[in-house]
């Protein structure tokens, strides 16, 4: 038996105090053993005979009963050189699939269930972006039933027609509802690194590679970290430390010595949460709106480009922050934005694109879609 070496182990808080463990093997095996238990992934197979979901779930038992008593035991003796019972189980039958060829990038479209025909099918969706929450709300109610329909069967003029109705919906939306869900964590970090480019014309070091480093070396631990440290590292890239009531300090001669290559990007959420914040400042209402503070809750949309100049304070002195912007947050527990809010253009297409549309790739990849084709041949029928 091959030795395997724990790489790290650490401490989760869990609600309801239950223990949890969750064993990830790179080799990623069909068939291993837990607790003595020989367990096996689930599979899935194409039922090419069946007429209709009654033949298909006489079909798939006998598949699980020709599983039980012939390959399964064969393997358990064979392969396992053992004598314990293994039992299959049959789970579920899919009217319609979806497969993008990559591991765990499917979805299905469930007709029965553990022993039922459902009442209305039943969407699975296993690692496709569409499943991710971060688009505007409109988009995301719209997003399922949509994908529930061409998993139906769509004809691609339908899809198109669908799309059509979809971009009317989100286009009469307010500005707040148009906007996207995001969460602002280590804004202050983020601000730090935003300055140091702004002073020195130049991206810092990768500061979060020392955060990981940190973290993966010293698990059980809860470092506090000055900003001072953050901003030297960010502009050498290296430095030598020593732990101190756990507190990292600065120390040629301590044991902790980290060094990095890589510059830092902040996340464009982030970039568009600080460009509020300043623009707070520059018309004088910070006073009337709150800022966007670390961890908040955040709503960012695309702008049409725009480029600013805004004055930014670093270390007491005023430098021409002249950038060009396509994205602008603002806090989510808010309706009530401010004026320069509304005066940017917001850039509709992007949005759609970016929070739906895009998540949809995948899935017209699979099925040959492409919106531009079925418009196109609209344009050349009409001629005729």
């Amino acid at each position: 038996m091959k030795i395997v070496k724990i790489k790290s182990i650490k401490e989760i808080t869990v609600p309801d105090k239950k223990e949890v463990f969750d064993v990830t093997m790179k080799s990623n095996p069909h068939t291993f053993f837990a607790n003595n238990i020989l367990v096996h992934n689930s599979c899935y197979f194409r039922i090419m005979e069946a007429e209709d979901i009654e033949q298909a779930e006489k079909i798939g038992a006998e598949v699980v009963k020709a599983c039980d008593q012939g390959s399964i035991p064969m393997l358990v003796k064979n392969i396992f050189n053992g004598d314990d019972v293994m039992r299959s189980d049959f789970e579920a039958i899919a009217r319609s699939t979806l497969s993008y060829g990559k591991k765990k990038q499917y979805a299905f479209l469930k007709a029965w269930e553990d022993g039922s025909i459902l009442p209305s099918p039943k969407l699975g969706i296993t690692g496709l972006s569409i499943k991710r929450s971060d688009s505007p709300k409109q988009l995301s109610t719209e997003m399922k039933p949509f994908f529930t329909d061409i998993m139906k069967g769509l004809k691609h003029n339908e899809i198109k027609e669908a799309m059509d109705r979809i971009e009317d919906d989100y286009d009469d939306l307010m500005l707040y509802d148009m906007a996207a869900k995001r969460t602002a964590n280590n804004l202050g970090k983020y601000l730090i690194a935003f300055k140091h480019e702004i002073k020195y014309k130049e991206r810092p070091f990768n500061i979060e590679k020392l955060d990981e480093y940190l973290e993966e070396n010293f698990p059980n631990i809860k470092i506090k970290i000055d900003d001072s440290i953050y901003e030297k590292f960010m502009r050498v890239g290296s430095g030598v430390y020593r732990l101190d009531n756990n507190e990292l300090l600065l120390d040629s001669n301590g044991d902790i010595e980290f060094k990095v290559k890589l510059r830092m990007v902040i996340p464009f959420h982030i970039k568009a949460s600080i460009l509020y914040n300043y623009l707070l400042q520059e018309y004088g209402i910070s006073e009337q709106y709150p800022n966007i503070l670390n961890g908040d809750k955040i709503k960012i949309f695309f702008i049409k480009p725009e480029k600013l100049n805004i004055k930014i304070n670093v270390d007491d002195v005023k430098y021409d922050m002249i950038q060009q912007f396509d994205c602008i947050a603002f806090p989510s527990n808010s309706k009530n934005l401010p004026r320069f809010i509304e005066d940017f253009i917001p850039d509709k297409e992007r949005m759609l694109e970016t929070y739906f549309y895009g998540k949809m790739e995948t899935v017209f990849d699979v099925i040959d879609f492409s919106k531009e084709a079925v418009e196109n041949q609209e344009a050349m029928d009409s001629l005729f």
